[in-house]
């Protein structure tokens, strides 16, 4: 009987590291793959999505697919436990799967800092996609976005081109993107060119703020004042599964899997962290989708030395990458390093890139 190989989360990392896997596991070996749901998002379409360029199914990696196709068997029930001296991890529905390696690629969770039946959380993903009727809704005239990094930018740019789009027969939407300062993350010359095209199309970028509460159809900020809000939208940086916090992992502050160069937990050797539910010992490193897709080589990789008996490599963090910001009206700017472009073909060569990265999951 060969080792047991769990995968738990059916994110970027995973299904490119089971892609990577399938031709070369040791005999006798069935990987499990194990999720909340047989579809997963591929987080660079969802702006598109929200702008109404990509049908849903355009938008979701087939998790049966990938499991048919690489050689895993996969389980549709979210995990809910883990005894790390057990090796045990429990799903949802009862199960108990006993593990030899165990890798987390869980994604994020965004909680709003206070409550309300109009707040929206665009992570999960799956979950903000199946919550956007109201997109639609004449009576939804004011939205805020909370959080202006990249995913709460493109969000309202993608919201702004919706509404304004020549099949829409809504009147537009009035959007303010609240923050302490705009994609702070990011090279001044591609903040300042998606500066000038909010401004433009008049979204209201209100910086120095921080909102904290939500009252009779507006949002409060912290130096007292209230913007109209009939949505409220998170943007903010992700937590991590509540679940882990009972698992005798070591964690960040945060809640996130500590985990060495190799990606594996610094104090369960048998665990293997990436993506979003990862916080990386050795230095910072920003939560994406293109680090996530990084990673996949190495997480193969090192998992395959395991199993042979062999050292595992560290993953080669790369010093700079390829961001490319959508403004939802057929272009976009990108950034590598300080060298930042834009226009029209930076969108179709997204657009490309996106596209090719789905096909590779047919």
């Amino acid at each position: 009987m060969g080792a047991k190989v769990v995968f738990v989360g059916g994110g970027h990392t995973h299904v490119l590291a089971l892609q990577r896997l399938a031709k070369t596991w040791p005999a006798g070996i069935k990987p499990v793959l194990v999720t909340a749901h047989w579809q997963t998002p591929y987080s660079g379409m969802l702006p598109g999505y929200v702008a109404g360029v990509y049908r849903r199914d355009e938008c979701f990696i087939n998790l049966r697919r990938v499991a048919e196709k690489f050689g895993a068997t996969l389980i549709e029930s979210p995990a809910v436990h883990l005894d790390t001296d057990a090796c045990l991890l429990t799903l949802a529905d009862g199960q108990k799967l006993l593990y030899d390696i165990l890798s987390l690629n869980l994604g994020g969770n965004i909680s709003p800092p206070f409550g309300g039946e109009d707040m929206c959380p665009v992570k999960p993903i799956d979950g903000f996609m199946r919550r956007l009727e109201w997109l639609d809704k004449e009576e939804i005239q004011n939205v805020a976005v909370v959080g202006a990094g990249a995913g709460g930018v493109e969000v309202a740019l993608a919201i702004d081109a919706r509404r304004k789009s020549g099949g829409s027969h809504l009147p537009p939407m009035r959007i303010q993107l609240v923050d302490d300062v705009l994609l702070a993350d990011y090279p001044a010359a591609l903040s300042g060119r998606l500066r000038v095209a909010m401004l433009r199309r008049g979204i209201n970028i209100v910086e120095d703020a921080r909102a904290i509460a939500r009252r009779n159809a507006a949002l409060l900020l912290d130096d007292g004042r209230q913007l109209p809000a009939d949505k409220v939208i998170f943007a903010t940086p992700v937590g991590a599964p509540a679940w882990l916090a009972d698992s005798a992992l070591a964690l960040s502050e945060k809640g996130f899997v500590c985990v060495n160069p190799c990606l594996r937990s610094v104090s369960h050797p048998k665990v293997f962290a990436c993506g979003d539910c990862a916080e990386h010992v050795a230095g910072k490193q920003a939560k994406s989708g293109v680090l996530a897709v990084r990673q996949a080589p190495s997480l193969a990789d090192n998992i395959l030395a395991l199993l042979q008996g062999r050292a595992p490599r560290p993953w080669p963090a790369p010093l700079t990458t390829l961001s490319i910001i959508g403004a939802g009206d057929g272009s976009a700017v990108a950034a590598y390093g300080r060298f930042v472009v834009g226009g029209k073909w930076v969108w179709h060569w997204k657009n490309y890139l996106d596209k090719k990265f789905m096909r590779r999951f047919c």
